[in-house]
């Protein structure tokens, strides 16, 4: 152990002296990969080779400085030696996993940032073949995703490099192989990306991220139309390391799910001349209900406490969201929501961004809502302005308490009572004269009139002669006392109806006399005998078929 440390030492001077700074990068290359095997790391020179890693992250350091004598990359210009990208991406990986318990944001800083300034620039090549390329690609993606949580702790700048170095990466990496795509798990980083072939149609249409399944549906229409859409064009998936916010510097929300990032960028051709130093991805937004994207994210945290509020309905749960550069927070979107355990929630979205799942809102129609739905004070869900009757309101639109039912008249803790007056109708509510409840006519609840009498509010200082508690006088008074006879003739006593009124069977108009006694005065039930019976109908007593007055009609002669 302490002979390999002191040989790569000489021979790191060696290369020092010399100025060679790509040999000293294919030296540490190789030096990495051969000491990164977890061979090496759990063997008994476990502290020299911890050595020689420090002193390999120092130089790689050092050379990165902008004051460095022997600094090669000023200002981190890109690399244009393929085999110079292999052997670094080799030296990044085997010197960040080989810290991988103990990684801080300090360590990753530096590796972020060479890689994002020099292996990921549009410009270079990532290696002489294609199995090469794939080969660098997998590494540097590797270690960006060893680096996730660390640099979660760090400035939003860091961890903005990290996103655009991954999507350089497979912008370069696909460059060129329509029909093309590229997949991996690892570290905590899930990615999938794929190239169309010589149109849109030819991208795939759905993904699903390991290891917990996180799917990406959508359909090819998506894709066309889109202002500023090529011929070919790059889909990137990519899921961040579970249940971390790559946003914390700027929002301190917690997030259940992976964040996933799904955008669509114009493919680079292969062997462009002029290559765009960045690209920016394709405004993909406004997207129609056939056409949304549907995401499925997987909650690896438990939903929040549900907090249901009975007055409003609204509670808490886990809940579909997308980041907003703009505001730098998590928005809620869609209707979708978990809660009570951990699962999946389907997720459909009208433009692309990062999504991730977070704690949210649900309102009273059980619909997911950044604006949920609340209940009025009647408690019913989305019921606007208050009305009488409605949810547990009275007659009056005033909310019952918890310990006072309504009953059927719209009275909080009421009996049920038949309307009376108009100066107990507190104790009657919407019950008529009959204790009848009022309807709803024309979405209007129609309360009793003074008489007691089912009708419009605004009709409800209404008289209405003789109908409900209002006798005949006039228009009517409440409980006047008067009644019409059956003359109709108000408080008339039936003074004005002749003896033969007293039978139900005989028109009124028969024993009615309005100008007082006259010659039909109780003509109408006096028969043959000449004496009015009311008892025997209309027309009294009569002869029979023998010519008897009374008679039964037998024995005739």
């Amino acid at each position: 152990g302490a002979a390999a440390k002191a040989s790569f030492e000489e021979r790191m001077a060696e290369l020092e002296r010399s100025g060679d700074v790509s040999a000293i990068y294919t030296f540490i290359g190789i030096v990495g990969n051969v000491l990164g095997d977890p061979v090496h790391k759990q063997s008994r020179y476990e502290v020299e080779i911890g050595d020689i890693f420090s002193q390999i992250f120092q130089k790689l350091d050092e050379l990165s400085r902008p004051s460095s004598s022997r600094r090669a990359l000023a200002t981190y210009t890109a690399v244009t030696s393929p085999s110079t990208v292999m052997s670094q991406a080799s030296t990044e990986y085997s010197a960040i996993s080989a810290k991988t318990s103990t990684l801080s944001a300090s360590d990753c800083e530096p590796v972020v940032q060479r890689i994002r300034g020099q292996l990921a620039p549009l410009t270079i090549t990532l290696g002489t073949t294609e199995a090469d390329q794939k080969n660098s690609l997998d590494q540097l993606v590797w270690t960006l995703g060893l680096c996730q949580t660390a640099m979660v702790s760090s400035a939003q700048q860091q961890w903005d490099y990290v996103r655009e170095a991954i999507q350089a990466l497979l912008l370069n990496y696909l460059r060129g192989k329509s029909g093309s795509s590229y997949q991996t798990d690892k570290n905590g980083l899930a990615i999938f990306a794929i190239r169309g072939g010589t149109t849109v149609n030819d991208v795939a249409t759905s993904a699903t991220l390991a290891p917990d399944s996180t799917t990406i549906k959508y359909t090819n229409r998506i894709l066309t139309g889109q202002s500023g859409l090529g011929t070919n064009v790059d889909v990137h998936a990519v899921a961040f390391n579970k249940a971390t916010n790559p946003f914390d510097s700027s929002d301190t929300q917690t997030v259940s799910s992976r964040v996933l990032s799904l955008k669509v960028f114009s493919s680079l051709a292969s062997g462009s001349s002029t290559v765009p130093t960045s690209v920016s991805p394709l405004s993909i937004s406004g997207l129609s209900e056939a056409h949304k994207v549907e995401i499925t994210l997987f909650t690896h945290v438990a939903p929040p406490a549900k907090n249901y509020n009975e007055t409003t309905g609204i509670f808490t749960a886990t809940v579909c969201s997308f980041w907003n550069t703009s505001s730098s927070t998590w928005i809620q979107f869609h209707t979708a929501y978990q809660v009570g355990d951990m699962g999946r929630i389907p997720c459909k979205t009208d433009h692309l961004t990062e999504f991730a799942t977070v704690p949210g809102t649900v309102g009273c129609d059980s619909l997911a809502s950044q604006t949920p739905a609340a209940n009025n004070m009647c408690r019913v869900c989305g019921g606007g302005t208050p009305k009488p009757m409605q949810g547990i309101c009275d007659w009056q639109g005033t909310p019952c308490t918890t310990s006072l039912a309504r009953d059927r008249c719209g009275v909080c803790g009421g009996r049920n009572v038949s309307f009376t007056s108009d100066a107990t109708r507190n104790v009657s509510g919407v019950c008529d004269y009959k204790g009848v409840a009022c309807g709803v006519v024309s979405n209007v609840q129609e309360i009793p009139t003074v008489c007691g009498i089912c009708a419009n509010p605004t009709k409800r200082a209404e008289t209405q002669r003789n109908a409900g508690i209002c006798d005949c006088q006039g228009t009517g008074v409440p409980n006047g006392g008067k009644v019409l006879d059956r003359c109709q003739v108000c408080d008339g006593g039936n003074s004005s109806m002749d003896y033969c009124g007293h039978s139900p069977d005989i028109p009124v108009s028969l024993v009615c006399h309005t100008g007082g006694v006259d010659s039909t005065w109780n003509s109408s039930c006096t028969g043959c005998d000449g004496v009015p019976r009311p008892d025997k109908g209309l027309g009294g007593i009569k002869v029979d078929v023998c010519g008897v007055c009374g008679g039964g009609g037998q024995n005739c002669t």
